[in-house]
């Protein structure tokens, strides 16, 4: 064959591969829609709070998986007598809940979305207790975790409690083993 017949096939088939490509997923297409406010913001110091916490909870593999896998499909605002709720939903119908009072330090997010094949519930919360608190995180004690009932359903909390700030995180399992959320909380 000659240079040009050569060039003529590669051309033609990276024709043909980006023909069959699957597109994006739609999540991963659809932009994310704005963090609606439920309160009026009191003052520019309370929005640039509010932006600082919405800017950290969005690195967090609380709110970046769930928002890669499934698409954010709202996102609720509310401060409440100094105190900020943060309610995003995602399109699968996974959610995240926060709560933040600096007023008593106190730093709450609660999780549940189904994981994407290949992640491990324990992984994901101490890369998110690390995001949270740095590369050394709050000193949960991974190796040393309670487990305790959460309702009356078989659903169980594996509970591992740090050395700083009373920091905690939970992984809720279905009966079967199957995580169904995950919870990190702090309160200096």
């Amino acid at each position: 064959m000659t240079h040009r017949m050569h060039r003529h096939i590669a051309y033609c088939l990276g024709i043909f591969a980006v023909a069959c490509a699957s597109p994006p997923d739609r999540a991963a297409r659809t932009p994310s829609p704005a963090c609606l406010f439920s309160t009026d913001v009191a003052s520019p110091q309370d929005e640039t709070a509010v932006k600082s916490v919405l800017g950290r909870v969005e690195q967090e593999p609380l709110y970046t998986i769930p928002a890669m896998s499934e698409g954010l499909a709202e996102c609720d605002v509310r401060l409440d007598a100094g105190a900020l709720r943060i309610e995003y939903r995602f399109r699968k119908g996974g959610w995240l809940h926060v709560e933040y009072d600096a007023r008593i330090e106190y730093f709450n997010r609660e999780a549940s979305f189904t994981l994407p094949p290949g992640r491990n519930s324990l992984e994901v919360l101490a890369a998110a207790e690390r995001v949270a608190f740095g590369a050394s995180g709050c000193g949960i004690d991974w190796q040393n975790p309670e487990s305790q009932p959460s309702d009356g359903q078989g659903v169980t909390e594996t509970v591992f409690r740090g050395d700083v700030c009373n920091c905690q995180a939970r992984i809720r399992r279905k009966p079967g083993d199957s995580a169904t959320g995950w919870m990190l909380r702090s309160a200096c």
